[in-house]
């Protein structure tokens, strides 16, 4: 392999993140018995994974040090986060109201900005899970937890990046656009699916969690697909 030359793995290689993503979905719904065993969570994941690294010891083994070297760098920062807000004690008597985890995701979105994504992350989300426990269903509040204050602004930075910094006021009005469209057609594909039963249950609530990974699913497929625009110099920024 040319030393200058990059790696890229073909498309189909995305198939096994699609297969681990399909997987955390159905199998806790379909085999809750198999995905209870941490064992077996893991067995799935070195399965999906080791195609991969066979790949890329093949082709580009330079690549897997330094992701190595990343993905240590990064548990010591995890390490390093959650000893020192394992120190911060927030108490209270919080009613576990729409509201308040609102609140909760706001305020999470708001810090990811002064102390990074995993640091508001790792401060929040014990608080999160104090104040919601006595709730029957918590899950869907850790999964926006995750997303608005975990991976909002990594997102938002790709995307942003992808245009010159002269053009990037037209981009955003033209995003925010799309981002309001996108929260209708959600709200309107949600309500179409989700029905209520004669006891006063929520039907098909479940089949919302597969059309929003499949959709997922199409945006990453998008997002490997931005590419940066040459400004009027023909450089690109």
């Amino acid at each position: 392999m040319n030393e200058h030359a990059v790696f890229v793995p073909a498309a189909g290689w995305v198939l096994p993140f699609a297969a681990m993503l399909l997987a955390i979905a159905i199998l806790p719904l379909f085999a809750p018995g198999l995905w209870e065993s941490n064992l077996r969570k893991l067995a799935v994941g070195a399965v999906l994974g080791l195609p991969v690294l066979v790949l890329y010891v093949r082709h580009d083994p330079a690549a897997l040090w330094h992701t190595a070297g990343d993905y240590l760098s990064f548990m010591a920062l995890l390490a390093s986060l959650f000893v020192i807000s394992g120190g911060v004690l927030i108490t209270g008597d919080i009613e576990a109201r729409p509201a308040v985890n609102t609140a909760f995701l706001a305020v999470g979105a708001v810090l990811a900005s002064l102390v990074g994504t995993t640091g508001a992350s790792v401060l929040l989300i014990r608080p999160l899970l104090a104040t919601n426990q006595e709730r029957r269903h918590v899950a869907h509040t850790v999964v926006f937890f995750i997303f608005v204050p975990g991976r909002f602004g990594p997102a938002m930075a790709l995307v942003t990046g992808s245009v010159p910094p002269r053009l990037r006021g037209s981009f955003m009005s033209f995003n925010a656009s799309v981002q309001q469209l996108g929260s209708a057609l959600a709200a309107l594909a949600g309500g179409l699916i989700v029905g209520r039963a004669a006891d006063g249950t929520l039907t098909r609530y479940g089949w919302v969690g597969f059309v929003a990974m499949g959709c997922t699913l199409v945006a990453i497929a998008l997002a490997l697909r931005i590419r940066v625009i040459p400004d009027g110099s023909g450089k690109v920024e």
